[in-house]
């Protein structure tokens, strides 16, 4: 059969394999004379290949698709001298790429790549280019569009960027397998068997990726994340994840606790838990998320579990696959690990489809514990993994587990590491009993180096160590970019390892974590990372001042050095005092601002959080618009997760001292400081001054961003808000409609932006009783949601459940309760029957049941609501406690006081808990309460 006889189908298999073989093979045709006759079909597709890159015909097509994008976008005040000759720079540019770097085609640039290129042509327009005819502002902003192009994934050139990607894969694997690609090019068979071991189809990024290497890495010293330790405990977190998986279409949650608590240990034995057959688990590192995040097609054909560990370093691309995904309506699920509980709360706030596609509350594991027997067990397994199963007494277990406990304090989430780090002094013969946090971290690190000097001497040793210390910073280095901090010790490295990159990654992997070609992987950043590198940073001397000068100015690095003060107070010292050093220039002053303000999110208590505030201001000695937009940003999120009534009021004077006037300058960042100060007095119900904060935020926003920016749409919608709250609603509306009109220009009319708008408008005319505006605006946002966002949407549900609303208010309840059950067959859906805005929604087809009089109806949909309540959030939540309100005024009408009672009683101990005396919500079920005790009372 020849190559011309086979389907479609098996051309494109056989093209999935093949034609990874030619790409690297130079003069590949000298080699066909050699094959005879053999493996004909093999040779043709071969062939076939080769001619098809050898050619330009791909490369003249698509640069004449990117001159035609360009010229588009080009502004009519640039000369056609400066256009003509800027094409021709870019296109001298490309084909250099293509003939130095001996790919396929230039179309090995990613996505992350736009920076380096646009510098590139930047430099060398600059050099052809006369000032005269184009200056740097409008040329940047050119070269910026050109590169977009460029790497964007349109369709033809798409094929050319995936296979790109797929030769440095599979090369990557055959050469992780043992096999070289020079040693297999003349021999077909072995080299088709060798590939047919790899994934043979390749058409998206998913297929290619699974879970990843290092948490099954027995070599691996500096962890205690591999198989010999058996996963033990969290029933109740398995059970939570094993409910949310069987929720339908798209779906987000969380797990949450402090560093070494074992939520990738969680994570990883939970995707280990699912049949491979019906699910997909992927885990996301930096890279594969941008590349899913730019793939075109995100079909798959089973459930796919996405994890994704250090989740809020990776926010905006998290958000923008999730809602890519949330409009193709499959069964999808992400699971973010992330320290702070906080964190997810806030994710949630910044995107209504994400709050729409999850729980509340995150899974917590900083209050769960481990038995007496699972904590023998543990130690068992350490022994039995490390120790050649030496046996450690039952009362030397009670002590380390009372030592474990000692260290950990009141977080048993670190228990585990603890008890780890105590049994493995115990088994090595230190005196345990007496050693400190710091000193068990020491001479764990100290011990580790021991094992790897039996391969390597210990200068290199040392050098490694600095190194991984400054790459666990960083998130990972890559070797290719230049690193003045430590390009020292880097080059000393290569000259440990000559010529030998395997022997490098080799290296590091027995350092690290994990082993990639292209990277010094990190040591992950728990409270192991933290330590090594607090304690490696320590005994620098020269070299510290440039350490921290380079970590400053990356955003990963600035939240890896918060997390270094809030968990480790002594040790940081140091730390935080050259990062408030008075000598410290501005750029210095405002990063340090950034790290402070990210360490308020990491503290474990409001008095840390407290102290970098304070820490913040102290900072803003030359009246700095930068550092004011931090600190009102971190007293705003105090402010905005406070527990108690007290904290706000602290957090409110703090915003109450500070004197805006000083800062004459017009930033948007001043504008931004405005806002968030505006947003505490609004939610303190201090409506005047919010108006006064937003009223200036606005000012600068129109002068410096302009009246067309989303960011000047933003503080009008909030201006809106405020006029809504006084009933000011023709104000509100005015408002709203500015809002609208620059969502509509800037952002087009067909956004979820701008449906969000409409609804917000629809809101209003719903509080002016004028429902025939309100349902023609709430109508319009379904409209623009099901054409951007699909038929079965969330979002679409939300303005489903408001349009019941406001016929619920009419008295309509006809149209209402049809209306809750179009927003309930979305959510059952999309969200499933145990979400709790499913049971919002039986919550309120129950309300429409309880205003006809059908009271026995009426409560059979509460108590589903309540049931939803009860197994998702649990018996003490404040959204079980309405649910159980809500039960209590059934049985109030039905005449079933005893039964009212009960429940009244109920959601009245959880509102008193959670929200406080001073609540509304506890104060009006305690008015029930005595309402109906005053009427039994008069029989």
């Amino acid at each position: 059969m020849s190559y011309r006889q086979l389907s479609e189908n098996e051309k494109n298999d056989l093209w999935d394999i093949l034609v990874t073989a030619c790409a690297e093979i130079p003069d590949f045709c000298k080699y066909i004379k050699d094959f005879g006759g053999k493996a004909s079909t093999l040779l043709g597709v071969l062939v076939a290949a080769f001619d098809i890159f050898k050619s330009k015909h791909e490369y003249k097509r698509f640069y004449q698709h990117f001159e035609k994008e360009s010229r588009d976008l080009i502004p009519c005040s640039i000369s056609e001298k400066a256009v003509k000759n800027i094409f021709s720079v870019v296109k001298d540019h490309l084909k250099k790429m293509r003939t130095a770097k001996k790919k396929l085609s230039f179309y090995y640039l990613h996505k992350d790549k736009w920076d380096e290129l646009s510098a590139a042509l930047f430099k060398e327009c600059r050099e052809k280019i006369g000032a005269d005819e184009i200056s740097d502002e409008p040329l940047h902003a050119v070269l910026d569009n050109m590169v977009h192009i460029i790497l964007q994934n349109n369709e033809s050139v798409s094929l050319f960027t995936e296979l790109s990607d797929i030769v440095k894969d599979i090369l990557d694997r055959l050469k992780q397998d043992g096999k070289d690609i020079d040693a297999l090019k003349d021999n077909v068979a072995e080299l088709k068997e060798a590939l047919d071991k790899l994934v043979p189809k390749y058409t998206t990024y998913i297929s290619n990726a699974g879970l990843p290497s290092e948490f099954t890495k027995s070599e691996n010293i500096l962890s205690f994340r591999n198989s010999g330790i058996q996963f033990r405990g969290r029933e109740n977190e398995r059970r939570d994840l094993g409910n949310f998986m069987k929720r339908p279409g798209v779906s987000v949650t969380a797990v949450t606790g402090p560093g070494g608590s074992g939520k990738s240990r969680l994570a990883f034995f939970f995707a280990n838990s699912l049949d491979a057959a019906e699910c997909k688990c992927v885990w996301l590192d930096h890279s594969l998320l941008k590349a899913i995040v730019s793939c075109t097609d995100l079909s798959y054909d089973k459930q796919v579990l996405f994890i994704c560990d250090y989740a809020s370093q990776y926010e905006d691309d998290l958000k923008t696959l999730i809602d890519s995904m949330s409009r193709t309506g499959q069964n999808v699920k992400f699971l973010l690990l992330e320290r702070s509980a906080a964190w997810f709360t806030d994710f949630r706030k910044r995107s209504n489809i994400i709050a729409e596609l999850s729980p509340e509350e995150s899974i917590e594991l900083s209050g769960s514990d481990f038995t007496r027997n699972e904590c023998s067990e543990i130690m068992d397994d350490l022994s039995k993994q490390k120790y050649n199963s030496a046996v450690i007494p039952e009362n030397t277990k009670d002590q380390i587990i009372k030592k474990a406990a000692e260290l950990s304090g009141e977080s048993c989430s670190v228990r585990c590491l603890f008890l780890l780090l105590v049994t493995d002094s115990y088994l090595k013969g230190d005196p345990f009993l007496t050693m400190s946090a710091d000193e068990l971290l020491y001479n764990y690190i100290e011990h580790s180096k021991e094992i790897v000097k039996k391969e390597y001497k210990k200068e290199v040793i040392d050098i490694g160590f600095r190194v991984l210390a400054y790459a666990t910073a960083c998130d990972g280095i890559k070797w290719e970019d230049e690193h003045p901090a430590i390009q020292n010790d880097l080059n000393s490295i290569m000259e440990h390892f000559p010529d030998d990159r395997y022997g490098i990654n080799r290296f590091f992997g027995k350092l690290s974590e994990e082993d990639k070609a292209d990277t010094v992987s990190a040591l992950k950043p728990d409270l192991i990372g933290e330590f090594l590198f607090l304690h490696t940073w320590l005994n620098l001397t020269s070299s510290r001042k440039k350490w921290l000068s380079a970590l400053l100015k990356q955003e990963y690095s600035r939240v890896f050095l918060a997390r270094c003060l809030a968990d480790w107070e002594e040790k940081s010292a140091t730390l935080c005092n050259m990062l408030s050093e008075k000598g410290n220039d501005a750029e210095q002053r405002i990063n340090s601002a950034k790290v402070y303000n990210s360490a308020v999110r990491e503290a474990h208590s409001t008095e840390a959080q407290m102290k970098w505030l304070q820490k913040i201001k102290d900072l803003d000695t030359d009246i700095s618009a930068d550092i004011l937009a931090e600190y009102v940003d971190a007293v705003r999120y105090v402010f905005e997760h406070a527990k108690y009534k007290s904290i706000r009021a602290e957090c409110t004077n703090l915003i109450c001292a500070i004197d805006f006037e000083q800062y004459s300058c017009e930033s948007p960042l001043l504008g931004k400081a405005l806002n968030d100060a505006a947003s505490i007095y609004q939610d303190n119900g201090e409506y005047k001054i919010a108006m006064e904060y937003y009223e200036k935020a606005l000012a600068i926003h129109e002068n410096v961003l302009g009246a067309d920016n989303p960011n000047t749409a933003a503080v009008y919608n909030n201006i809106a808000c405020v006029y809504q709250g006084l009933d000011n609603y023709n104000k509100a509306l005015e408002y709203c409609e500015k809002a609208l009109t620059i969502c509509e220009n800037v952002l087009g009319t067909e956004h979820p932006d701008t449906a969000t708008t409409h609804h917000n408008i629809a809101g209003i005319y719903q509080d002016m009783h004028e429902y025939d505006n309100a349902l023609k605006s709430y109508n319009i946002a379904i409209a623009i949601n099901e054409a951007v966002l699909g038929a079965d949407h969330p979002n679409k549900a939300t303005t489903y459940n408001s349009i019941a609303s406001l016929y619920q208010e009419m008295e309509q309840y006809d149209n209402a309760m049809d209306y809750y059950r179009k927003a309930l067959t979305i959510r059952e859906k999309v969200l499933g029957t145990e979400h709790h805005d499913t049971a919002g929604t039986y919550n309120n087809i129950a309300g429409v049941y309880k205003d006809i009089g059908d009271y026995d109806t009426a409560k059979k949909y509460y108590e589903k609501a309540l049931a939803i309540c009860e197994t998702v959030l649990g018996t003490g939540h404040p959204y079980t406690a309405i649910a159980y309100n809500n039960i209590a005024s059934v049985y109030y009408y039905m005449g079933d006081y005893d039964k009212a009672l009960e429940y009244y009683e109920k959601a009245l101990a959880i509102f008193t808990k959670t929200l406080g005396f001073e609540h509304e919500y506890t104060v009006s079920t305690l008015s029930a309460i005595l309402t109906i005790k005053s009427e039994l009372d008069q029989g």
